[in-house]
Protein backbone atom coordinates (compact mmCIF):
# COMPACT_ATOMS: atom_id res chain seq x y z
CA UNK A 1 0.00 0.00 0.00
CA UNK A 2 1.56 3.05 -0.50
CA UNK A 3 1.60 6.31 1.46
CA UNK A 4 -0.52 9.34 1.08
CA UNK A 5 0.69 12.76 2.06
CA UNK A 6 -1.30 16.01 1.63
CA UNK A 7 0.86 19.00 2.78
CA UNK A 8 3.67 16.87 4.46
CA UNK A 9 0.78 15.31 6.63
CA UNK A 10 0.74 10.99 6.24
CA UNK A 11 -3.34 10.32 5.75
CA UNK A 12 -2.88 6.73 5.23
CA UNK A 13 -4.93 5.19 8.36
CA UNK A 14 -6.65 8.86 8.74
CA UNK A 15 -10.25 7.41 7.15
CA UNK A 16 -11.97 10.89 8.29
CA UNK A 17 -9.56 12.68 5.97
CA UNK A 18 -9.95 10.19 3.13
CA UNK A 19 -14.18 11.18 3.40
CA UNK A 20 -13.44 14.88 3.43
CA UNK A 21 -10.80 14.24 0.31
CA UNK A 22 -13.63 12.34 -1.27
CA UNK A 23 -16.51 14.78 -0.72
CA UNK A 24 -13.82 17.57 -1.66
CA UNK A 25 -13.72 15.77 -5.23
CA UNK A 26 -16.89 15.01 -5.46
CA UNK A 27 -17.68 18.54 -5.04
CA UNK A 28 -15.40 19.68 -7.11
CA UNK A 29 -16.46 17.33 -9.95
CA UNK A 30 -19.98 18.77 -10.09
CA UNK A 31 -18.38 22.59 -10.36
CA UNK A 32 -15.95 20.89 -13.11
CA UNK A 33 -19.06 19.83 -15.31
CA UNK A 34 -21.26 22.82 -14.79
CA UNK A 35 -18.44 24.84 -16.26
CA UNK A 36 -18.07 22.71 -18.93
CA UNK A 37 -21.84 22.55 -19.77
CA UNK A 38 -21.62 26.53 -19.27
CA UNK A 39 -18.36 26.63 -21.93
CA UNK A 40 -19.86 24.30 -24.43
CA UNK A 41 -23.42 25.38 -24.57
CA UNK A 42 -23.14 29.02 -23.94
CA UNK A 43 -19.63 29.55 -24.77
CA UNK A 44 -19.16 27.97 -28.23
CA UNK A 45 -22.84 27.37 -28.88
CA UNK A 46 -23.14 23.08 -28.59
CA UNK A 47 -26.46 21.62 -28.60
CA UNK A 48 -27.68 21.12 -24.99
CA UNK A 49 -27.79 17.77 -24.99
CA UNK A 50 -24.47 17.21 -26.24
CA UNK A 51 -23.16 19.88 -24.32
CA UNK A 52 -24.10 17.82 -21.18
CA UNK A 53 -22.96 14.22 -22.33
CA UNK A 54 -19.38 16.49 -23.25
CA UNK A 55 -19.27 17.81 -19.89
CA UNK A 56 -20.66 14.50 -18.22
CA UNK A 57 -17.50 12.79 -19.80
CA UNK A 58 -14.83 15.04 -18.83
CA UNK A 59 -16.35 15.30 -15.31
CA UNK A 60 -16.25 11.96 -14.84
CA UNK A 61 -12.35 11.73 -16.32
CA UNK A 62 -11.88 14.23 -13.70
CA UNK A 63 -13.21 12.68 -10.62
CA UNK A 64 -11.95 9.23 -11.55
CA UNK A 65 -7.83 10.58 -11.59
CA UNK A 66 -8.21 12.55 -8.89
CA UNK A 67 -9.71 10.56 -6.75
CA UNK A 68 -7.59 7.85 -7.48
CA UNK A 69 -4.66 10.47 -6.43
CA UNK A 70 -6.02 11.60 -3.60
CA UNK A 71 -8.35 9.26 -2.10
CA UNK A 72 -8.00 5.68 -2.58
CA UNK A 73 -4.91 3.43 -2.48
CA UNK A 74 -5.98 -0.07 -4.79
CA UNK A 75 -4.79 1.67 -7.61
Amino acid sequence: MSKKTLFGVDYTDKEWIKIILYLFVGGTAALVEWAFFYGFNQGIGMEYMLATAAAFCLATLYHYFLGNILVFTSG
